[in-house]
């Protein structure tokens, strides 16, 4: 009765949902604060700086859930696979969604 079952540790993988999280609310803070700006640019600057705070704090899941893993031996297919989705989201849709609004802010139809 011994099967083998691929191994998913929770830890890391806790870690890596909350750099995802912070990424996806990041990416949402900064389609909302898009969505306001001509009408409330005061508001909307403040969801563009919570989309900034989250994605630091997305940095500092993506260190905790490397240094868990390495720490405790846990390496799984699925945690690097999960890590590579929640990095995508948190250092690349994020971050270009924030840069495209700054940089096309002056051009509205364009942003």
């Amino acid at each position: 009765m011994n099967e083998h079952h691929p191994k998913i540790y929770l830890l890391p993988n806790l870690m890596t949902a909350g750099n995802l999280f912070c990424g996806f609310a990041a990416t949402l803070k900064i389609v909302q604060g898009a969505l306001i700006q001509w009408s409330s640019p005061d508001e909307a600057a403040t969801l563009f700086h919570a989309a900034v705070w989250f994605i630091l704090g997305a940095c500092i899941f993506d260190v905790l859930d490397g240094r868990l893993a390495r720490l405790g031996g846990q390496d799984s297919a699925f945690g690097r696979e999960f890590d590579s989705l929640a990095d995508i989201v948190s250092f690349g849709v994020a971050p270009a969604l924030m840069v495209y609004r700054i940089v096309l802010i002056d051009f509205p139809r364009l942003g």
